[in-house]
């Protein structure tokens, strides 16, 4: 892979880039500030509480996602218009006609 073939970045799209990066900075930073205004009102001991109850919860989470196949389940539920089409197949299979059930001994 070639890197020195960069292409030049005119003004405008710079400008912009920046321009979009310093807000993302900016909602960050006043995020931060509530978030340690909020946090500052709690003693240190149940800050160490609400912080062993959010990471209690977020692994929970993780675990519940690794161990419910939610794909599978929600294929199960809904209708086969959401099940995913295979190349080469038709997407709706003729249904297979009944016939009669017969054994050798009932074939006249």
């Amino acid at each position: 892979m070639n890197r020195n073939n960069k292409r030049p970045i005119s003004a405008a799209k710079e400008e912009l880039a920046t321009a979009i990066a310093l807000k993302i900075i900016k909602w960050q930073a006043d995020l931060a500030t509530v978030l340690n205004t909020w946090i500052n009102h709690f003693s240190k001991r149940q800050q160490r509480w609400l912080l062993a109850a959010f990471c209690a919860l977020f692994g929970a989470g993780l675990v519940l996602c690794l161990v419910t196949p939610y794909g599978k389940t929600m294929m199960l539920i809904s209708d086969s218009n959401n099940k995913p089409l295979h190349i080469g197949l038709p997407s709706e299979r003729p249904k297979p006609a009944r016939s009669k059930r017969t054994d050798s001994l009932t074939i006249k």
